[in-house]
């Protein structure tokens, strides 16, 4: 049996089924109004015609499971989305007619390639540098077949939905990296951004892609200029001793062209990188009167 009732309580129905019967029962008024809110929802307008219907009917129709056809298979499937069991998805039982079950993971599931210079979808010349990095969304994409001046009213209320949800996962990118071959692109490789290293000996990697040869390259410390160097350099490796404490650390790349890259992290060296000294406000402390 299930139940149902609209939002603004105008009318519910239930239905249920056995082996012999099938009943549905709706309940509302002609007109449209609100309904009397002790009979407001399925259970307690619907439900009890329907209880009183198939308590009848039993008497003369068999109970009991309907027995499954020979063309019907029960499958696993993405409990969120209907497709393919999706790994990190709960999953659940479904009756499928052979030959329409789904036969992949649902299509609304991306995985896109972004920009790692500006979280946007990554360009050609980002993908050939391997500027980049893959990252996992959910993208509804729905037509509007009933349209007839061009709107689809469909997409337009999927993206309101989405653009609601605070879930990063529902916020793919929708515009291209404007990244060209003539661009610089820095990656730290190491640390990894918000990492918690354990050692003041900080070793800090980079990698620097660009079509142009690189004539300087600097390494800052939450805004200190720490390493330079004027040469053609695409790889940085260099190790450098921090106290304990959070950082950030930016790697900055200059082109012959004069175009400009960096990458950025925060970090903490003994510390969460987001740790913030706790600070006391001063209060005045009574001079007796001698």
């Amino acid at each position: 049996m299930k139940t149902g009732t609209t939002n603004d309580k105008r009318d519910n129905w239930t239905v249920g089924y056995t082996k012999g019967v099938t009943v549905g029962v709706w309940v509302g008024n002609n007109d449209n109004s609100k309904m009397n809110p002790k009979i407001a929802s399925g259970a307690t307008g619907a439900s009890p015609i329907w209880y009183e219907i198939m308590r009848n009917l039993l008497t003369r129709y068999q109970d009991g499971l309907m027995d499954k056809p020979d063309n019907v298979e029960a499958l696993t499937i993405d409990a969120y989305l209907g497709g393919l069991p999706k790994g990190g998805y709960p999953n659940r039982s479904e009756y499928f007619i052979k030959g329409s079950e789904p036969k992949d993971v649902a299509s609304y599931y991306k995985k896109l390639k972004i920009s790692k210079s500006n979280g946007k979808l990554a360009n050609e010349f980002e993908i050939k540098s391997g500027n980049f990095e893959e990252k996992d969304f959910i993208v509804f994409q729905e037509n509007d077949l009933l349209s007839n001046d061009g709107k689809n009213r469909w997409q337009e209320a999927v993206d309101s939905w989405a653009a609601e949800q605070k879930d990063d996962k529902y916020h793919a990118p929708k515009e291209t990296s404007d990244a060209s071959n003539e661009s610089v692109m820095v990656s730290i490789k190491n640390p990894s951004d918000h990492q918690k290293l354990d050692d003041n000996n900080v070793n800090i990697k980079a990698k620097i892609t660009s079509m142009e040869k690189i004539k300087n390259v600097k390494i800052y410390v939450n805004n200190n200029e720490i390493k330079s160097w004027n040469e053609d350099k695409k790889d940085v490796d260099e190790t450098i001793n921090l106290s304990d404490g959070t950082y950030e650390i930016v790697v900055k790349a200059w082109n012959e062209k004069d175009k400009n890259g960096e990458s950025s992290i925060k970090i903490g060296v003994k510390k969460e990188w987001d740790y913030q000294v706790l600070t006391t406000t001063p209060t005045e402390t009574p001079v007796p009167i001698p």
